[in-house]
């Protein structure tokens, strides 16, 4: 099979001097076939996070296209698996006004999938005003060499999103998650959590386009990088002119457990309307000689100790997933340390059930 090279994949709005290597990723991808057999997008002109030139591979490499509409003021659940069988998805959800989702992307590719250079999920979501979206997103599996899941969003008035994405196996992947609060009173939560590990690489593309009025958006990213790791987030709130009285605030904690490893950073906050706020924090460093102290006097030695934090990634993705992607984690878990972190993960779902 031919490969074509994706060479601007989650590109931020603005960009840095290009020595830094922070701008964008190049994945490497089979060539998709001359005529798509999926059927356009209904929502095309949503922006995407990983940006036009990955989009428009994942529409033309993608053999099907599934559309999913949530009746006003009703609930539904949508499943989305990036699995053997399907390792390229493209799925496109509109939410009437006052109804809900709760969407559940999980990754759980095996070895035996590794069949093409790159798999992905490509989502497109409309949320009509007073709107609720729920968005699950466990990466587990990865056996491909690359993963892209490429995601864009429209809040209208009032709609509400939560987003929580979890990264336990990297190998190579690459996140683009775009919102636009369009709508007056719009907000946006959107989490982030991770672990990467040897000779893994995480990039990340994370914009709010904060067009209404009275709008809120919240990021927050938080991860750990063992021996090796790479690890890129962009991460961009766009003040948009318009939107007066908007609020934006973004911060990330990153935890440096071991040597060799690579974290770059591109938070940006843009402005073009007066009364509006943006903020941002950055926690990055290594356990201290008191932590480990601490720990260490309570049984625990070092790698026991980052383990810890490493832990607490797999332990938050299970807690707030599907019982379907619990199985996943818990299978990625016994990879990731061993048989007795899965269990502890078993038990701790016997409890909550």
């Amino acid at each position: 099979m031919s490969e074509t090279m994706l060479r601007h994949v989650n590109v931020p709005p603005a960009q840095t001097w290009n020595y830094l290597k922070i701008n964008d990723i190049t994945l490497t991808a089979p060539e998709p076939p001359a005529t798509s057999t999926a059927a356009p997008s209904q929502l095309a002109d949503i922006e995407m996070g990983s940006g036009t030139e990955a989009t428009a591979w994942a529409d033309a490499a993608t053999p099907e296209r599934r559309l999913v509409y949530v009746e006003p003021d009703t609930s539904e659940t949508v499943r989305i698996f990036v699995d053997d069988e399907h390792p390229l998805l493209a799925t496109d959800i509109v939410v009437g006004a006052g109804g809900s989702v709760r969407i559940a992307v999980t990754e759980a590719l095996t070895a035996s999938s590794a069949s093409s250079q790159l798999a992905s999920s490509c989502l497109r979501i409309h949320a009509e005003h007073d709107a609720r979206v729920e968005l699950i997103t466990v990466v587990a599996g990865t056996a491909q060499p690359q993963f892209l899941d490429n995601v864009g969003i429209r809040l209208d008035e009032r709609a509400y999103l939560e987003s929580r994405q979890y990264v336990l196996t990297a190998s190579t992947t690459a996140l683009g998650l775009a919102v636009d609060l369009a709508g007056n009173h719009a907000r946006a939560d959107m989490r982030l959590r991770y672990l990467v590990r040897s000779e893994e690489m995480l990039d990340v593309n994370y914009l709010a386009r904060m067009h209404g009025c009275d709008s809120r958006c919240d990021i927050s990213i938080s991860g750990v990088l063992e021996n090796g790791a790479k690890k890129t987030v962009r991460d961009t709130i766009d003040l948009a002119h318009g939107g007066k009285r908007a609020r934006g605030r973004e911060d990330e904690t990153v935890l440096l457990a071991g040597d060799h490893v690579v974290n770059k950073s591109l938070p940006v906050i843009l402005c073009d309307e007066d009364d509006v706020a943006g903020d941002h924090g950055a926690t990055i460093g290594s356990l201290s000689q008191e932590q480990l102290s601490y720990l260490a006097d309570r049984g625990l030695v070092p790698a026991e100790a980052t383990a810890l934090f490493s832990r607490a990634v797999a332990d938050d993705a299970h807690a707030h997933a599907d019982s379907a992607t619990r199985k996943i984690i818990r299978a990625a878990a016994q990879l990731i340390w061993n048989a007795d972190v899965a269990q502890e993960l078993q038990c701790a779902e016997e409890d909550m059930d």
